[in-house]
């Protein structure tokens, strides 16, 4: 009786055939998830990057009233885009990369518009911390992942000259 119980060979493990089948299921829903991935880590970069230019904007604004100074901040929209902050006279303008050097060539667009649909360089502060325009706000400050614009579409929104600003997406950052 040991004899035989030794000798029967084992059918342990998967057949080819559904090693096949799980890879292809695997491979099927990878397939179906990847667009919405990709969708979720645009809007995620999106957000931060608007974020980003909302902080800068906002601290330019708190540190012309800090410092009884003129304070702008300049939009270039380079590939990747930057900002350029501090005193409106002179230079010594500190530059920071948008995203803060981690995004890839072509991953990012910044757009600077007024009221009237026209380009904007920059926005300047005045000692007291108000927006110095020439009354074409708001002023909207766009950001795209990726910059080819397929992608998630945020911006700040300047709508006084007291500096009163929000964050807004998709339809809402049409200038």
């Amino acid at each position: 009786m040991k004899a035989k119980l030794l000798r029967q060979p084992a059918n342990a493990g998967f057949t080819l055939i559904e090693v096949l089948a799980v890879v292809i299921i695997v491979g099927i829903l990878a397939a179906i998830a990847a667009p919405g991935w990709v969708a979720f880590a645009n809007s995620r970069e999106a957000n931060q990057l608007a974020d980003q230019v909302f902080q800068r904007i906002r601290q330019s604004q708190t540190d012309a009233g800090r410092l009884r100074s003129n304070q702008v901040v300049e939009f270039n929209d380079g590939n990747p885009p930057v900002l350029s902050y501090g005193a409106a006279e002179g230079g010594g303008r500190t530059a920071e990369l948008l995203g803060e050097g981690r995004l890839a060539n072509g991953m990012a667009s910044l757009d600077v518009f007024d009221g009237n649909g026209a380009e904007v360089d920059s926005v300047v502060f005045d000692p007291n911390g108000i927006l110095v325009s020439d009354g074409n706000l708001p002023i909207t400050v766009v950001v795209q992942v990726p910059a080819d614009g397929s992608g998630s579409t945020r911006c700040v929104i300047l709508k006084t000259l007291l500096g009163a600003s929000e964050l807004a997406q998709g339809d809402a950052c049409t200038p």
